[in-house]
């Protein structure tokens, strides 16, 4: 939104924009669930997951936007989406494979 007159100023993008109905229920239902539920849930649980496991939750996100995108809206999968998802998971296999002992602090 903050780049749009930019755009439209440089003729790279036409600006138009009609405030209607779909419109404000779409930005309600963006900053009631997708934003203000999160973050709150989010704030709430982190505390009680340990560090590394909240660093794979987050990480998995994309996968689990792009899933949810497939089965409610029907979006596809494109090939180079299926190479992104499948780096996201391999890294996340390695990381948990070869992740190191964490230690309750010095010893000494």
């Amino acid at each position: 939104m903050v780049l749009l007159p930019v755009f439209d100023a440089t003729g790279v993008e036409e600006f138009r924009f009609t405030l209607n109905t779909d419109v404000i229920i779409t930005f309600a239902y963006t900053i009631i669930f997708a934003t203000l539920f999160n973050v709150t849930m989010m704030t709430k649980y982190q505390k009680e997951v340990p560090p590394v496991k909240a660093a794979i939750i987050y990480s998995l996100e994309p996968i689990f936007a792009t899933v949810i995108a497939f089965i409610m809206l029907g979006e596809r999968f494109t090939d180079m989406g299926l190479v992104g998802a499948g780096i996201i998971l391999c890294g996340l296999i390695f990381t948990e494979i070869f992740k190191k002992e964490e230690t309750g602090g010095n010893k000494g």
